[in-house]
């Protein structure tokens, strides 16, 4: 007996799925064929618009050249008309970001050679005051900012 209701449990659980997983291949077939007329081009002297009855309307097709089937929209108004952005855009805004990027690294190390300068600072000797700072203690700190009294309320 279970045997019996786990095979018709599996029996309604597969029919469940085919109903909503879509069309069966059968009903694609059919499709395809319903809607095989829009595949067939005008002939030479045809006009470029048919009025078809679809799905319970009417409707004006235009042979689409782009599409290269029967369609509802115009073909000046195709999609495929309108060129698309190519990589190479994204390729060359890349690139002048990389070089702006490049050049304004350029202009803040030349700005910070130059301030050194008038300063009197040489790279070097600053590297050393650095180095010395570091070997005095790491928590000694050169500012005269004092945090005790500061929270007076």
């Amino acid at each position: 007996m279970v045997k019996a209701l786990t095979a018709q449990l599996q029996e309604q659980m597969t029919a469940y799925a085919a109903k909503w997983s879509g069309q069966s291949p059968n009903a694609q077939q059919d499709m395809d064929r319903k809607y095989a007329w829009k595949k067939i081009p005008p002939k030479n002297g045809e006009p470029s618009t048919k009025k078809m009855y679809v799905d319970g309307k009417h409707k004006v097709f235009y042979w689409c050249p782009h599409h290269l089937e029967w369609t509802i929209h115009k073909p000046s108004e195709c999609k495929r008309l309108r060129p698309r952005k190519k990589n190479q855009d994204y390729k060359n805004k890349k690139a002048t970001k990389r070089q702006n990027f490049k050049d304004k690294k350029k202009a803040y190390i030349q700005a910070k050679a130059a301030n050194q300068a008038c300063l009197g600072v040489d790279s070097d000797e600053e590297q050393d005051s650095m180095d010395s700072d570091n070997d005095e203690g790491s928590n000694r700190s050169d500012t005269s900012y004092s945090s005790e009294g500061s929270n007076t309320s």
